[in-house]
């Protein structure tokens, strides 16, 4: 069915439609911060969010990363992975012996340059 420009059905969408078409405009005039019935024409802003992720933890291994550079030049670890691994059980955090002793060896190679 075909509809004619004079059919009241399309008088009434055409009404609606440029009803809703000068609230949205309104809306975006400065010094407008609402439609005209009140509806908020944009969102508050958000709060920033909390940050999420890793806790750092280079302070507190700060003790272990020296303790490692003694057994290094002790001898009584080869290298700075075996010292790491001697190591990993005091590390706190929680995770695995592997990852606590990875983060060991990343924290060794930042802070050697001190220890010449």
């Amino acid at each position: 069915m075909k509809r004619r420009p004079n059919d009241p059905m399309v008088a009434v969408l055409s009404e609606a439609f440029w009803a809703l078409q000068r609230k949205i405009n309104a809306a975006d005039e400065p010094g407008r911060g609402t439609l005209a019935d009140g509806w908020p024409a944009r969102p508050a802003p958000r709060p920033p969010r909390s940050r999420t992720g890793p806790l750092p933890l280079a302070k507190q291994d700060e003790p272990l990363v020296a303790d490692m550079h003694e057994l290094i030049k002790s001898g009584a670890a080869r290298s700075v992975s075996a010292a790491a691994k001697m190591m990993a059980s005091k590390a706190v955090g929680a995770g695995s012996e592997t990852s606590k002793a990875k983060r060991l060896e990343r924290h060794y190679g930042k802070r050697r340059r001190g220890y010449h």
